[in-house]
């Protein structure tokens, strides 16, 4: 599941580079770069802080589940199958 996180995060980065070549090759989308940069850019932005956080801290949480045997996700993970 983590793996298809980052591609989800790599293929939303290689989507904004096209986007940005697209405007850096043709001076008539400045135009429009000019309308929707600023919310795209603050979006695309909050995305990806946002999922690099929310991945840390899942990673966290992972990795306190392997120490803490309390820890619910650790039942799950343990092959408990007579639930």
């Amino acid at each position: 599941l983590p793996a298809s996180y980052a591609a989800a995060y790599v293929g939303f980065i290689v989507g904004i580079v096209i986007v940005v070549f697209e405007l850096f090759t043709d001076p008539h989308m400045w135009r429009w770069f000019n309308l929707i940069a600023r919310p795209l850019w603050m979006a695309a932005a909050g995305f990806i802080v946002g999922g690099i956080a929310a991945f840390t801290i899942k990673r966290l949480n992972s990795s306190r589940s392997l120490n803490t045997p309390s820890y619910p996700l650790s039942s799950l993970k343990g092959g408990d199958t007579h639930g």
